[in-house]
């Protein structure tokens, strides 16, 4: 059975993927997958450490990308 984080994992890929070419901001892929935003930071931060996602800054907003 999958944990709660992975399958909130899965579906900000899913985004993710949906959205290429687009890099998305934290507020974007929230209101398409539907995880809170606080939540959704705590995992986006994770992935990113892990290397999944490439981010880039514009401004005050964070974007971002999965790298494969």
């Amino acid at each position: 059975m999958r944990s709660i984080r992975e399958e909130a994992k899965k579906k900000i890929f899913e985004v993710l993927k949906e959205a290429h070419p687009d890099d998305l901001t934290t507020a974007e892929i929230s209101k398409r997958s539907g995880i809170f935003r606080l939540t959704l930071a705590k995992y986006l931060k994770e992935l990113a450490d892990e290397k999944k996602l490439r981010t880039r800054k514009i401004g005050k907003y964070v974007l971002y990308r999965r790298t494969r």
